[in-house]
């Protein structure tokens, strides 16, 4: 298991097997050590595709390594279901900020990136959730250049200008 310590920075890059699940590998900066955890599929060499970074202005974000086409797939990633029961006990604590309303009153937790693309009210992705795989797709609404932040509307529609919990900065 990997350990964060303070002061250490952590570049996180995902890595996409031919049928598009998640491996992460986390390149711990302070020390110069790569240390990786893979699933059993089988990755691609030279396939980065996401960058976790800095925004400046909005904390983290999640940032494009390659050209994403209009309708690309970007991400598949797995979730964890919070039952109805629990989703009361998740909006009081910092988990508020990264789970998904999901089939009925439940919740879900995104694994890979997914929880942490930044929401905007014009976003050049979307999200998807496919309830019956249990995983969450995102997919370029429209063309995404390499270097340019990835964002998705947390209200579910690229369109939809419905207030959110926090003040929003674009």
């Amino acid at each position: 298991m990997l350990k964060s310590f303070p002061g250490i920075i952590e570049d996180c890059y995902t890595k996409y097997s031919s049928h598009k699940s998640c491996t992460k590998i986390f390149i711990l900066s302070a020390f110069g050590v790569i240390s990786s955890r893979t699933d059993i599929s089988p990755i691609r060499q030279n396939s980065i595709m996401l960058v976790l970074r800095d925004t400046e202005i909005k904390g983290r974000g999640i940032f494009a390594h390659q050209d994403f086409a209009k309708g690309e797939l970007i991400e598949t990633a797995p979730v964890i279901v919070i039952p109805k029961q629990q989703v009361k006990l998740i909006v009081k604590t910092l988990l508020l900020n990264y789970y998904f309303a999901w089939h009925g009153e439940s919740g879900a937790i995104a694994l890979c990136f997914a929880s942490l693309f930044n929401h905007s009210y014009h976003p050049n992705a979307l999200h998807i959730e496919k309830i019956a795989k249990s995983v969450i797709e995102i997919i370029a609404h429209q063309d995404i250049r390499k270097g340019q932040e990835i964002t998705i509307n947390y209200n579910g529609q690229v369109d939809d200008q419905s207030p959110v919990w926090f003040d929003v900065v674009e």
